[in-house]
């Protein structure tokens, strides 16, 4: 936009820093900028949708993209890595209950609405590309060398110029917010497991006056900087390696924690439902279960296809996420057989102070 030809690595360290300081700070902090740019994105993407139903595209709608042997084809299993990982997020709800009022209300609500908006709306502005293009025209589009701007061609075609400066704006806010999200999700997984003593106590601390996990976040930040230095360094590209790469291992880890967790709501309440209905507490986890499993199968067999690499260096980049999930299981084993009652406190204790500290 202002014909400066700047290094990537100064706009990714700049996002890091930027990210480092919010996620240092209280949580409300992050989830306002979330909030609005959220919403400035969803709603640019509604016009689009808008304009492309309002003219003579709506005449290319096609079911064909939803047939089955378009979605499970040979050659769909890289995109699964992607698809799946747009809904990463909604199971942040339950990172945060021990921050709402009143989490046993809140955060179910969150979770159903945040799973049904992505499904819908993600799913329908995709499908928005087809009213515009017609299929033919989508796949010859996503096969040239210009398909990651297909949605800013779109914008500047059916809304104009301002709006594809606009989405050129919201995607970069959209990648940020999202950097940050993943920050403070992660920044409190470490505070739990410092809390727990699977990491250093340390880490476990609060800021006196944000009353935020400071060094956890301090420790996220620093393995971000490490990685964009890595890439610097070693002459990636910050696309095809840095994101595709690191997001893509990510994903993969986080939907087989998922699937664990369907299996892990079955066995907790197998002998006592606790009041809730069998589809509630049986049905709905095995058939989630079974949805994950088909996921994760598709991603570990064709990740080959995100990353560009064959042999060794897939299963370098995904192997260390099953070494440390076994290494996890031992040492879960190991406390419940020498320190029974910490291993009963694991997950259970106090959650982050409010800003008075208590």
């Amino acid at each position: 936009m202002t014909g400066a030809d700047i290094h990537w690595s100064v706009f990714a360290l700049a996002g890091a820093a930027a990210v480092g300081v919010l996620g240092y700070r209280q949580i409300t902090v992050g989830a306002r900028l979330l909030g609005v740019l959220m919403g400035l994105e969803v709603l640019i993407l509604v016009v689009l949708a808008v304009a492309v139903l309002a003219t003579d595209g709506a005449k290319n709608f096609s079911a064909e993209p939803f047939a089955p042997a378009n979605v499970f084809n040979p050659t769909s299993g890289g995109m699964f890595v992607l698809a799946l990982g747009a809904f990463l997020g909604f199971e942040s709800t339950a990172i945060y209950s021990e921050e709402a009022k009143r989490p046993a209300r809140t955060v179910p609500r969150a979770t159903y609405l945040a799973v049904a908006f992505l499904a819908l709306f993600y799913g329908f502005i995709t499908w928005v590309a087809t009213a515009a293009l017609g299929v033919d025209g989508l796949e010859k589009y996503a096969r040239s060398a210009d398909f990651q701007n297909l949605y800013f061609m779109l914008a500047g075609s059916y809304l104009g110029p301002w709006a594809k400066v606009t989405m050129d704006i919201l995607m970069l806010t959209s990648i940020f917010a999202a950097t940050l999200a993943f920050h403070n999700a992660t920044s409190r997984y470490m505070f739990a497991l410092g809390r727990d003593g699977m990491l250093p106590r340390s880490v476990a601390r609060t800021h006196p006056r944000f009353a935020s996990p400071y060094l956890a976040s301090l420790v996220v930040s620093g393995g971000s900087v490490l990685l964009i230095l890595i890439t610097l360094v070693l002459g990636g590209d910050p696309y095809l390696q840095l994101l595709l790469w690191t997001n893509g291992v990510g994903i993969v880890g986080i939907v087989f924690l998922q699937a664990l967790c369907m299996l892990a709501v079955i066995r907790f309440f197998w002998r006592d439902r606790r009041g809730h209905s069998p589809f509630r507490v049986f049905i709905a986890p095995a058939l989630g279960g079974l949805g994950l499993a088909v996921g994760l199968w598709l991603m570990l067999t064709n990740f080959d296809l995100l990353t560009a690499m064959t042999g060794w260096i897939n299963l370098a980049l995904v192997g260390p996420l099953f070494v440390l999930g076994a290494v996890g299981v031992w040492w879960a084993l190991l406390l419940r057989r020498r320190r029974p009652e910490a291993y009963a406190r694991l997950g259970r204790s106090e959650g982050l102070p409010d800003a008075r500290g208590t």
